[in-house]
């Protein structure tokens, strides 16, 4: 099974991270038709959609989109070949329209999208770091401490709780506190709208669907209007933050947090620069691990022992430790990946490409969420 997200690796690794906590926390067969263009399928639907409809009696396919050699596939060979192979260096860029990824902010800019290998490299080390045993345990335990008060605040009076609001509502406390050094009782002083940051969470990822992969071409007026708008909305929420830490914090940093190591390392970059890595720790940390703790929490629900047995197993061996644990996350992303389809484009010529001539600049689309529920996979 693969589990890599449309997110860098790193970026994934964090939302695993996180996801994690909430959960310790709360308890080639080849198609030979090549069609000219797929552009109006994904002009009309979802990237994942429209994939899965050019999937529907093959493996792999091959098609061109803007212009541009398309490899669609669900081979999980492929997959394998791409991430794991000896050539996978060759399959490092993510393709996407540069002016889609000027309008998200993301253009040579933070780690997700960045194309710019030395910028990403620094970043992506920042990413890393923040990665570690000591941030997990600390996200678990504002997990376990905000908890009751927030299912308690998103029950009706029904007695029904809406699940995903509490979901969001605890990675984005887990990550403001532990990357950003923000606790929920410093909300008012820093101004952060908690519902609003989680709205505008949101809603830049609706407008990171709009424009990755549509040319400026085809950008529909008001629904440009629509999305770049909610991108600025979220970079002004993440800047207001960021400002009013400056403007609260110690003389001296606290020593390994992310957000005075990611000031240290774009000290000599622009402030859009700054910004952006910011705002992605904050949507990785906040909705993608959220959407990944809400399908594991629903998928063990209905099954009383796998909770006993899962509780038992994390509170004697540890969260980072618990195989049950780790196999119930990876359940969750095998049949609810956050990222349905990965992009990728080739440095360079590949003759050695399984069934297909890949050369530079072809693009490759994973689909991640029809290849782990493919009967031969």
């Amino acid at each position: 099974m693969f589990i890599e997200t449309t997110v860098n690796q790193s970026v994934a690794s964090l939302a695993l991270g996180i996801a994690t906590c909430v959960i310790v926390g709360l308890l080639r067969v080849k198609s030979p038709e090549i069609n000219d263009d797929i552009l109006e399928l994904v002009l009309t639907k979802t990237a994942p959609d429209a994939a899965s409809e050019q999937l529907k009696d093959c493996l792999t396919c091959e098609r061109k989109l803007n212009g541009v050699d398309l490899i669609i596939t669900k081979d999980p060979k492929v997959a394998d070949y791409i991430f794991n192979g000896r050539y996978q260096r060759n399959y490092t860029r993510r393709p996407a329209t540069i002016e889609g990824l000027k309008k998200l902010g993301m253009h040579n800019q933070g780690l997700i999208w960045n194309n710019n290998t030395d910028g990403w490299k620094s970043v992506r080390s920042v990413f890393q770091l923040s990665l570690n045993d000591v941030n997990m345990e600390k996200a678990v335990g504002v997990i376990k401490s905000e908890a009751i008060g927030i299912i308690e605040s998103s029950t009706n009076e029904a007695g029904s709780i809406d699940m995903m609001s509490v979901c969001r509502r605890l990675t984005f406390r887990a990550t403001l506190s532990t990357f950003f050094g923000i606790e929920s009782s410093d909300f008012v002083k820093t101004g952060i709208q908690e519902n609003d940051y989680i709205d505008a969470i949101i809603n830049y990822f609706k407008a990171w669907e709009y424009f990755l992969l549509r040319p400026e071409t085809h950008w529909d007026a008001s629904l440009e209007r629509k999305h770049s708008m909610a991108v600025k909305e979220l970079q002004r929420h993440v800047k207001e933050m960021l400002d009013s830490i400056a403007l609260n914090s110690p003389a001296t940093p606290k020593h390994g947090l992310f957000v005075d190591q990611l000031r240290e390392t774009h000290k000599h970059q622009n402030p859009e620069s700054l910004v952006q890595s910011a705002l992605e720790m904050m949507i990785a940390g906040t909705d993608t691990s959220s959407v990944t703790s809400y399908y594991a929490l629903l998928g063990i629900a209905p099954n009383r022992e796998l909770q006993t047995l899962l509780r038992q197993d994390v509170l004697s061996c540890g969260a980072s430790k618990s195989k049950l644990l780790r196999s119930v996350i990876d359940e969750t992303l095998r049949f609810k990946p956050v990222g349905p389809v990965v992009l990728r484009e080739a440095v360079k010529d590949d003759p050695n490409f399984p069934g297909a001539n890949v050369t530079k600049g072809t693009a490759i689309l994973i689909h991640l969420a029809d290849m782990n529920v493919c009967e031969s996979f």
